[in-house]
């Protein structure tokens, strides 16, 4: 029996100031609504029945994120409106479970060249193409979400086809070069390849058992990385989050 694990890629829905080149709009997530389908979500998600819940949130935060968790369980803390407390808080409080798990791993490092700064200072004809390639896909996005639940979009950004196009981004973004400075492979490699091997490692060691079954709840970038690294390892299960979602 190998150990399982679900990776939901997710939007953030309190679009937070985080550096993302575009960010998806839920419009009020505290309506009756949209907590609506937050809730049929989530009783789609309990279906999987995980043991834990990981999120994506820094390693380093995990005792005040779970000391929130409690003070949430006694109904003295208020949630916010990101994806970690609407889906994540409120999926381990339908589940019973007694915990949460901070994974991420998200650190500026000196050796590592500033993709987004050196692209504002620098004339690049192939990040002005992928800038415009990804601005018309956010655009799309964007409307599909207006005009569907948040399960209905969750589903849409969980396809494989989906995860496969904001990969090819990546790939792309490594070709980026200053003269004979390889700028994009080194960002690529050294920050958004680390960057998922360290969330990989991270979850790797919640698991204490093949009992275990966890679901990661990340940012959708994420998702072809970690599903690529969970099943070249061999030893784990990397469930369909599809057929949860249907």
């Amino acid at each position: 029996m190998k150990k399982s694990i679900m990776i939901l890629g997710v939007h953030h829905l309190d679009n937070p100031n985080n550096g993302d080149m575009y960010k998806f709009h839920s419009g009020n997530v505290e309506s009756e609504k949209r907590q609506a389908e937050i809730k049929e979500l989530i009783m789609s998600l309990k279906k999987f029945n995980p043991t834990k819940i990981a999120l994506e949130l820094d390693t380093e935060i995990n005792e005040k994120i779970n000391i929130d968790y409690t003070n949430f369980l006694k109904g003295t803390f208020l949630l916010t409106t990101n994806e970690k407390h609407q889906i994540g808080f409120k999926l381990a409080k339908e589940l019973g479970l007694n915990k949460l798990h901070c994974v991420n791993w998200n650190k500026v490092e000196s050796h590592v060249p500033n993709i987004l700064q050196w692209a504002s200072e620098n004339k690049c004809a192939l990040w002005d193409e992928l800038s415009k390639e990804l601005a018309q896909d956010a655009l799309e996005t964007q409307d599909y979400l207006n005009n569907h639940t948040i399960k209905e979009f969750i589903l849409k950004i969980n396809q494989d086809e989906f995860a496969i196009k904001n990969h090819q981004f990546y790939m792309k973004l490594a070709l980026i070069s200053d003269g004979s400075n390889p700028i994009g492979a080194q960002w690529v490699s050294k920050y958004w390849y680390y960057r998922n091997m360290i969330i990989y490692k991270n979850l790797v060691d919640l698991f204490e058992s093949n009992e275990d079954r966890i679901l990661l709840i990340i940012g959708t970038a994420h998702v072809h990385l970690l599903k690529q690294f969970f099943n070249e390892n061999g030893e784990y299960h990397v469930e369909d989050t599809i057929r949860y979602l249907i």
